[in-house]
């Protein structure tokens, strides 16, 4: 029991004090409250395709490009059952890797994911079923807060796959911090000796990479994802 409350008031900490969802992701790897072997921690979000979208991640990561709830991953399975999951699988970087992988609800229905990996053959020292219970609502209240989830429907069908974040060109993460900065299409165009067709053009490549549908939400998704601070100012 004590361990329990000990585990959600450090969580409560970190999500207290994350400014993105990529800095969670560092806290999480780094906190007392997982295993020193920690590797990775990544956070998702579900949009109403029922696919997964990265909102945040840190250190190894696992193939998610394309997957959904309906798909016998690691992901889906966690997402279906509303339950914790684990097993051993492979990093996108090949190495093996043990996953641990928790949904994110609001209400009963699940609105995202926290995956965490670590070396094969470590495991993580797990709270009781009820505390993981609470770390799953209120991790998933905190990723409702930041506006980048759109919750799916458990009757939606699949839909087709979408580009990541990895796909955006130099060009396009330009592009995208200046729509950050809240320049218009017409004031990048001039900035980038471009036209203003080719810049609407990039548009719908960010969102789509993003998996959003509007500038305030790709900004919101490239700050979370560390996007915009890597991109050369």
């Amino acid at each position: 029991m004590k361990q329990d409350v000990a585990f959600i008031d450090e969580l409560s900490g970190l999500l207290a004090t994350a400014v993105s969802a990529t800095d969670l992701c560092r806290k999480l790897v780094h906190s007392d409250i997982t295993n020193p072997a920690t590797t990775g921690a990544s956070i998702f979000s579900i949009d109403q395709q029922a696919h997964f979208n990265l909102v945040g991640s840190y250190g190894k990561a696992l193939p998610a490009n394309g997957i959904s709830v309906w798909d016998e991953h690691p992901f889906g399975i966690a997402a279906r059952s509303g339950a914790f999951h684990s097993e051993s699988a492979e990093a996108l970087d090949g190495s093996p890797v043990e996953v641990y992988c928790l949904p994110l609800t609001k209400g009963s229905e699940p609105i995202g994911l926290l995956c965490l990996t670590l070396a094969r053959g470590a495991r993580m020292n797990l709270v009781s079923p009820e505390a993981l219970s609470v770390v799953s609502k209120i991790t998933g209240i905190w990723l409702d807060s930041l506006g980048l989830t759109s919750g799916f429907s458990r009757n939606d069908a699949g839909a087709a796959m979408v580009s990541s974040p990895e796909s955006l060109t130099d060009r396009q993460l330009t592009v995208l911090r200046l729509m950050a900065e809240g320049k218009t299409n017409a004031q990048i165009a001039t900035e980038l000796i471009l036209s203003e067709s080719t810049i609407r053009q990039e548009t719908v490549k960010i969102y789509r990479a993003l998996g959003v549908h509007a500038r305030s939400e790709a900004g919101k998704r490239a700050k979370h994802l560390g996007i915009i601070d890597r991109v050369a100012i």
